[in-house]
């Protein structure tokens, strides 16, 4: 498809975009703090006994973890690969197949952002493709510039699939007779 043997030799080393690390991981540590606070408020209170004090603890010792775990994961399996041709979208955790898409099918390119993408620089970029389907890569890190990146590498490939070099000098030798 779009990774073939031949398809990608132009492109001296291939640009891989990783995911934020702090993107993905602020959720866990604010999780952890928020749960950790109520649970050392309560301890200084003299109640560490009563169930919402049991629970904070529950959520500390099996969700944190559980959640630092899974940001982990999807450190480890989040890319993004720019081709001569088209991307390479691997989405991370739990789905590890790359998802191939050519530059002739993207239709737009969207950036989203929550509140943690805007603490953390981390972002979510989507795909509209000529389908109508959406493909959404979460917790890539500067996703403005990835954004950005896939945009020259469209033109470049647009332009270098119209032959624009080719056209100019078609014209130019038509008008002048030659």
């Amino acid at each position: 498809m779009i990774q073939g043997e031949n398809d990608n030799q132009a492109v001296a080393s291939e640009t891989v975009f990783y995911p934020s690390r702090l993107a993905l991981f602020f959720p866990a540590s604010m999780v952890a703090l928020g749960y950790g606070v109520l649970y050392a408020l309560m301890a200084l209170a003299g109640d560490p006994d009563i169930i919402l004090a049991r629970f904070c603890l529950i959520v500390l010792l099996v969700a944190v973890p559980c959640l630092v775990t899974y940001a982990g994961l999807r450190v480890l399996t989040i890319r993004l690969r720019l081709l001569k041709h088209g991307l390479l979208v691997q989405q991370g955790f739990p789905a590890f197949d790359a998802v191939g898409l050519a530059y002739d099918n993207i239709d737009a390119i969207r950036v989203a952002r929550g509140l943690s993408g805007r603490i953390s620089g981390g972002g979510t970029l989507v795909f509209d493709l000529i389908d109508g389907r959406k493909i959404a890569t979460a917790g890539l890190a500067r996703p403005f510039e990835v954004k950005s990146a896939i945009e020259r590498q469209i033109a470049a490939a647009w332009c270098g699939d119209i032959g624009i070099g080719a056209a100019a000098r078609d014209m130019s030798t038509s008008a002048t007779g030659g």
